[in-house]
């Protein structure tokens, strides 16, 4: 961490890129937002570096390096060259709902020929404070002491991004097998292929609907008919549902008991894991009725635990296919972007108390609300009325945040409803009084002018 550490790290890792150990071969797995922030706009060239596995996120990326740890293979596919010693080296930034994954990557002994290098705070281990100069001005604890005052090489960006493409131009092609945006990549035959699902899912008529934003339900649904089952289950078997569903593409069973029983230090960790999906899937073995066989809801395939697409359709998984479509803009029929905002009834997971779902929960939140933002800044020039409903739509999701409510005020007024703008107001006030706060004067303020106006010419 300090000024001077992403140029410290992007040394390092163009040293591993042109210059491996001989006696070794190292996979460089970095997340794409970390490429980013590391090399900019080459990012991309990346895939075509020897070496170097460039993930989608840092849910790939823990699932490279737990599945290299374990296997040679994920899916039939090679995660690294056939050497006999092959080095795997993660580069990420930490993320708290990956916390037990990355504590348990990190604790993996050196004899596995894994190692974790992190970009930013990480109160679990050792670590170092670089100066723009690359020297070393603070290490913590004692075992890194040593590494005081010690002048790391560095590379700036603009150095580091003319090398990587220099490197590209010497491999035109992609030498590494690179993840999908959807996770760890998988043939075609493969049955959990998201390619493969689509030719043999089970017809519309029958299928298990999970919702896991806002109150979590499972509803089954059969030839035109819906029946809620949600009462069948425990709220630990619905945490595991809710955690199977944020990993789209599976889940090893250490992810999965780290999070969700991370107090456990018994000899046999995994019981209670193996217990709670058994009792799952017998509970849904006889709700569902014979119609859907419950052990195929949740399927165990190349030591992952994953939901069969095939059969379970899920709230968050509609929101994130539309949200990855739009990708930040506007896209030119928005009417499946918003229906698919609609879903978003709640937090991920709200019921559940844990601490892996904090994270995700709050970025999806915010990524939410920045869509709604764009959506909602496009309509305002030609539809103000189609504006206020998204406005009004995204207001409960950010209760306190007293720049909505002017938005909302602006708008009513500017559609000659100036008398609603005081009940705006009175909502807001409602609102903060629940956290012991009061509207801001400027707001208030605001809002007293935006009631006097008489239509929207003025």
């Amino acid at each position: 961490m300090g000024p001077g550490a992403l140029a410290a790290v992007r040394a390092l890792l163009l040293y591993r890129m042109v210059e491996p150990p001989a006696a070794a071969q190292i996979t460089l797995v970095v997340p794409q937002d970390d490429a980013a922030l590391l090399f900019g706009t080459v990012r991309s060239a990346l895939v075509q570096v020897p070496g170097v596995h460039l993930a989608p996120s840092l849910d790939a990326a823990l699932m490279v390096m737990e599945a290299a740890t374990k296997y040679p293979r994920v899916s039939g596919t090679p995660l690294v060259r056939p050497e006999e010693q092959t080095e795997v080296v993660l580069v990420a930034t930490p993320a708290p709902y990956a916390v037990p994954r990355l504590r348990t990557a990190l604790d993996l002994p050196a004899a596995y020929g894994r190692a974790v290098l992190l970009l930013g705070s990480w109160a679990r281990g050792g670590t170092i404070r670089v100066q723009p100069d690359g020297t070393v001005s603070a290490a913590f604890p004692a075992a890194a002491e040593q590494l005081n005052g010690t002048r790391l090489f560095t590379r700036p960006e603009p150095e580091a991004a003319t090398l990587v493409e220099s490197l590209r131009a010497t491999h035109p092609a992609p030498l590494w097998p690179q993840a999908s945006p959807a996770g760890v990549d998988a043939p075609v035959s493969d049955p959990l292929s998201a390619e493969a699902a689509p030719a043999v899912r089970i017809p519309e008529q029958d299928a298990l609907e999970l919702c896991v934003l806002g109150r979590m339900s499972l509803v089954h649904r059969h030839h035109g008919q819906e029946r809620e089952i949600t009462d069948v289950t425990t709220p630990k078997q619905r945490e595991v549902l809710a955690f199977l569903a944020l990993h789209r593409q599976g889940a090893s069973r250490e992810a999965i008991a780290a999070a969700l029983w991370p107090e456990t230090r018994s000899g046999r960790p995994y019981n209670a894991f193996h217990a709670t999906l058994s009792q799952l899937r017998r509970a849904l073995r006889q709700a569902l009725g014979g119609s859907l066989d419950g052990d195929d809801i949740v399927l165990h395939h190349d030591d992952r635990y994953v939901l069969d697409a095939r059969r379970v359709r899920v709230d968050l998984w509609a929101l994130r296919d539309q949200l990855d479509h739009a990708d930040g803009a506007v896209p030119a029929d928005r009417a499946d972007l918003e229906e698919a905002l609609a879903r978003y009834r709640g937090d991920l997971a709200q019921e559940v108390s844990g601490e892996w779902p904090d994270g995700p929960r709050e970025a999806l939140r915010r990524e939410v609300l920045d869509t709604y933002g764009i959506l909602i800044q496009a309509a305002q020039a030609h539809d103000p009325v189609h504006a206020l409903a998204l406005l009004e739509r995204a207001r409960p999701l950010d209760p306190y945040n007293e720049a909505l409510y002017e938005d909302i005020a602006r708008t009513q007024a500017r559609l000659g409803r100036p008398e609603a703008v005081p009940r705006t107001l009175a909502l807001l006030a409602t609102n903060l009084a629940e956290i012991d706060e009061e509207p801001s004067p400027e707001t208030v303020a605001l809002c007293t002018a935006l009631a006097r106006r008489a239509g929207p010419n003025r």
